[in-house]
């Protein structure tokens, strides 16, 4: 819960060395999955959303500093990580919404998908 989250991170601000090693550990590991992504994908951006934007700048700027340890030299300072600004119970749907919309309009090597 959010209650939970907000706690955190004050601990975290106050100088908690065991809130400090679970954020780092957390981002650690987050950055390896969104390395993987990046190879496969190549976004030039990726947002964050949930419960990560809700901890802001306290995972946000551990998930940068692993991004450059753990991103292939080629994509280094290349993807722009952000964090959303959109209320976490609505970004699933405007995702699927955007998705519905721009499948209306995909075109495959000049085959008009959907409409």
């Amino acid at each position: 819960d959010l209650q939970d989250l907000y706690h955190l991170i004050s601990l975290l601000k106050s100088g908690d060395q065991l809130v400090k090693t679970t954020f780092d550990y957390t981002a650690r590991k987050l950055v390896k999955g969104l390395a993987d992504l990046v190879t496969m994908f190549d976004p030039e951006t990726i947002i964050l959303t949930g419960k990560v934007a809700e901890a802001g700048n306290s995972l946000l700027v551990p998930i940068k500093k692993y991004a450059e340890e753990y991103l292939m030299e080629s994509y280094k300072g290349k993807v722009d990580l952000s964090l959303s600004s959109i209320d976490f119970d609505y970004s699933a749907v405007l995702g699927a919404a955007v998705f519905a919309q721009e499948s209306q309009s995909y075109q495959p090597m000049g085959i008009t998908v959907g409409a």
